[in-house]
């Protein structure tokens, strides 16, 4: 009699159509890239003293400091984001463009993962990231889209990787303690 039950449960879930995971796993890691529009990679120039760590976690050990007026090379980053900001739909609407235009139900909820140009999010829904014209820069209603709410915004890091003229690598968020990181000004 158990054997049945087990073997009709295997069946029943094998039949199951797959489901996509409803919300993003956290810490989402978005690979190489910045979490602005203006944010560039290259040579840097620290503006204050700034330890930078052995990697890429708030409790990781100091692997060197950097002196102000220091330079130094940051070929890459990521993008942490601790908590996905969330976004709902109050009417049908799609979102996306192009081969990643997602129709949305009113009611729908999608993770905004953090923010990549001008109006921009890279955005989660059902298991799809892509990039979305969201205007999600605030709770409430969305800028210029009336049919989605912002109902939460997302915690984001930028991490990125340091290395230093004597030939140590290491990583910091502390990218306020640079010159160099905006090519915008």
């Amino acid at each position: 009699m158990l054997g049945s039950v087990l073997i009709a449960l295997t069946l029943a879930a094998a039949a199951a159509p797959p489901t996509a995971r409803a919300a993003p796993p956290m810490p989402y890691v978005d690979k190489g890239q910045c979490p602005f529009e203006c944010c560039t990679f290259g040579t840097w120039t620290a503006n204050r003293r700034t330890a930078v760590l052995r990697a890429a976690r708030a409790d990781a050990p100091v692997a060197f400091e950097l002196a102000k007026g220091e330079t130094v090379r940051v070929p890459t980053g990521d993008v942490v984001t601790v908590r996905a900001g969330r976004v709902r739909a109050l009417r049908a609407t799609t979102i996306g463009e192009d081969g990643d235009a997602t129709r949305l139900a009113a009611g729908d909820v999608f993770y905004d993962l953090h923010h990549v140009e001008v109006l921009d999010e890279l955005v989660w829904f059902r298991g799809h990231v892509f990039v979305a014209e969201t205007r999600a820069d605030r709770p409430g209603p969305a800028i210029d889209h009336p049919e989605l709410e912002v109902l939460e915004l997302p915690i984001v890091q930028w991490w990125v990787e340091v290395h230093d003229a004597h030939g140590h690598v290491g990583w910091t968020m502390r990218t306020d303690d640079f010159d160099g990181e905006d090519s915008c000004g």
